[in-house]
């Protein structure tokens, strides 16, 4: 698990964006939502979703707090879980 201080964070960033400058290693593809491959679970605080991405995610996925890297923006400090 990653915990991520948002004082580390830019907020006018993705977290994916974030997690990248900070030289974590999260799969992704596409930047814009619709590949999936960096989901990654929420295990505390908040995120902005930038766009919906229910038809990414399956509904039980979204019950367990998986969000997106590339569409969250962080609000608070956040610990995440990546999805290997």
């Amino acid at each position: 698990m990653l915990k991520l201080a948002l004082a580390t964070l830019n907020n006018q960033f993705s977290l994916l964006d974030n997690l990248l400058n900070l030289k974590v290693n999260i799969k992704y593809g596409c930047k814009s939502g619709s590949c999936g491959k960096c989901k990654c679970i929420l295990v505390e605080g908040k995120i902005k979703e930038m766009r919906d991405h229910s038809y990414v995610l399956s509904s039980l996925e979204i019950k367990n707090q998986t969000i997106l890297a590339c569409q969250s923006l962080a609000q608070t400090d956040l610990t995440i879980k990546l999805i290997p």
